[in-house]
């Protein structure tokens, strides 16, 4: 890991709250290197930092538009996208819309630190899957505590959301057969039968609510 002697400031950001925890939880054991500052839920960051940690998690239908604005904010620093989609075509029009790197969540949480410092020193940075090495670390999302995957978790949200299957094909960037694979998955795990029935777990689960956070006090990081 390079030996910043200032570390580089982060802002973290997404729609959930339990997702922005799990991420600085896992950025957390790297901050002689790098302070997360701001954990910017449902908005642009409000303190000025050097890299933006985007994570896609329940963005899937506006992603890059949230890219484009986070890379034309003046406050944002330089911009990281956290995915677990990594469809080349997605890659290549995240970076297109302004992302200075793309990391995928199978890399452990010292991957990340190094990307997310790297893209700081000036550096493009694309991290794909590796086969057999997919790790959650300390990673949270909506669902967790139910046994769900982080996949399962983002269909069951886009479920809420009442897009179709092909639809969400379209926003994960997978074949519809995929989606309805994983669907039948994720029916069986909920204990339901069909997807109106997993989309009113959705909407009983406060946990797949986005809220609004309360701003970070002045001086304060939000790591």
């Amino acid at each position: 890991m390079s030996n910043n002697v200032t570390p580089v400031t982060v802002a973290l950001v997404n729609d959930y709250e339990l997702v922005l925890a799990g991420v600085a939880t896992m950025l957390r054991p790297y901050r002689d290197h790098l302070v997360v500052l701001d954990r910017a839920l449902e908005r642009t960051p409000d303190r000025a930092v050097d890299v933006s940690l985007f994570d896609t998690y329940g963005a899937a239908d506006d992603q890059l538009d949230r890219v484009k604005t986070l890379a034309e904010d003046r406050m944002s620093g330089a911009v990281v996208v956290f995915s677990f989609s990594t469809a080349p075509q997605l890659v290549t029009a995240a970076l297109g819309a302004g992302a200075d790197g793309f990391v995928s969540k199978t890399v452990n949480g010292r991957q990340l630190a190094d990307a997310v410092i790297t893209v700081a020193d000036g550096h493009r940075v694309v991290l794909t899957p590796t086969p057999h090495r997919h790790r959650d670390g300390a990673l949270g999302w909506p669902g967790r505590g139910r046994d769900l995957s982080a996949r399962d978790s983002e269909l069951l949200v886009l479920l809420r959301q009442g897009y179709t299957n092909r639809e969400i094909a379209e926003r994960l960037y997978l074949s519809e057969n995929t989606v309805k694979t994983h669907l039948r998955r994720l029916f069986h795990k909920l204990g339901v039968s069909n997807r109106t029935q997993a989309a009113m777990v959705a909407t009983e689960d406060e946990e797949f609510r986005p809220r609004t956070a309360r701003p970070a006090a002045a001086g304060v990081a939000a790591d």
